[in-house]
């Protein structure tokens, strides 16, 4: 099942624009199809002006912004970096019954996006997610050549052309989400670490965006996206890029339980809830989105736990999508760890 892609024609390049039914407030598309649920508004209104409910499968007119108007957010998980493995995504949506709206994927500073992936997950009726990530990922956290101030400073400018000059020559629809968690101490960009300083990580994320801008990767949707809040964690303020840099917050947050010290088991409200009212706060015009989410079988009720975070989500205001991190890393916090879990899935995810 396919939950909303037109294909156009766009200059000499087919390919697919997407709505699905979860885009969001104040973007403008060249051309989209909806899903039902969908409020089409004419660009540069608000939402809830001048818009129209269309059916679902009908093309958005050019210059329009697509609102969410369903009463249920999308679904998205992540899938490995490489060509994507289509007959894979199609087992995982076989798996859960629902179709996969959102493809997540995570890439480095030095690496190149793929437009075969870009072109086939949009084929595929679903929205690319790039994670794109400024360190070698097996360096630690003490990685000089990827201080802040070496990305604001131009010594990445080249790749940063040549990963925006594939975008733009590709044309399509992707969310780039740059240098994810930055509140926490766990990465090379984080505040406080490898001799960041307060201020960097914005003056950095601003860099990125306007050098992809400036080669002309316009259609790209820019993700910020913060870790759940913990104590000692950076206060997201001083983190945010500011509106005309971001088009979408979105937040990663884990139920770990007792799969590693010091943790617990959470509820998704338990998980959740303060950094969404941080984020609000910070950002109160942006669309929202769980970024990464998942749980470990450790500690507690897996199923109960997937059933749980759904039933939450369906009842946030203004949440476009929750994408599962489906691997099986620090724990299995895969889909398929157990049957119950997936039975869990099946049963959340179902059409109401």
């Amino acid at each position: 099942m396919v939950d909303g892609a037109g294909v156009v024609e766009s200059g000499r390049r087919r390919w697919t624009a997407l709505v699905v039914g979860v885009l969001v407030t104040g973007l403008v598309g060249p051309v989209g199809v909806a899903q039902a649920g969908v409020d089409v508004t004419a660009a540069g209104t608000t939402s809830g002006a001048a818009g129209a409910i269309v059916a679902e499968g009908s093309l958005c007119p050019p210059g329009t912004v697509a609102v969410r108007t369903a009463a249920r957010p999308a679904f998205g998980t992540t899938v490995p970096w490489g060509p994507l493995d289509a007959r894979a995504l199609g087992a995982t949506e076989t798996l859960v019954g629902r179709h996969v709206q959102y493809v997540h994927w995570y890439t480095g500073l030095g690496e190149l996006p793929d437009p075969a992936k870009l072109q086939a997950v949009v084929d595929h009726g679903s929205v690319p997610v790039i994670t794109w990530e400024p360190w070698v990922w097996t360096g630690g956290v003490d990685q000089p050549a990827y201080r802040l101030t070496e990305i604001a400073g131009g010594r990445w400018d080249a790749q940063l052309a040549a990963f925006a000059d594939v975008l733009a020559r590709w044309g399509g629809p992707v969310q780039v989400r740059w240098g994810h968690e930055m509140n926490g101490d766990w990465y090379p960009w984080g505040t406080g670490v490898n001799a960041n300083a307060a201020g960097d990580y914005v003056r950095a994320y601003r860099h990125v965006h306007d050098v992809l801008t400036a080669r002309g990767a316009r259609q790209v949707t820019w993700v910020w996206s913060p870790n759940v809040v913990y104590p000692g964690s950076t206060p997201l303020a001083g983190l945010y890029p500011g509106d005309a840099y971001v088009d979408v917050v979105a937040v990663d947050g884990y139920n770990w339980g007792t799969s590693a010290p010091g943790k617990r088991w959470q509820t998704p409200a338990e998980v959740f809830d303060e950094t969404l009212a941080q984020v609000r706060a910070v950002a109160p015009t942006k669309p929202l989105m769980i970024a990464e989410t998942a749980s470990t079988e450790l500690g507690g009720d897996k199923a109960a736990w997937v059933r749980a975070l759904f039933a939450w989500a369906d009842a946030q205001p203004g949440l476009l999508a929750v994408a599962w991190f489906d691997e099986d890393k620090e724990t299995d916090w895969r889909i398929a760890s157990s049957r119950a879990s997936v039975a869990a899935f099946r049963e959340a995810l179902a059409p109401r």
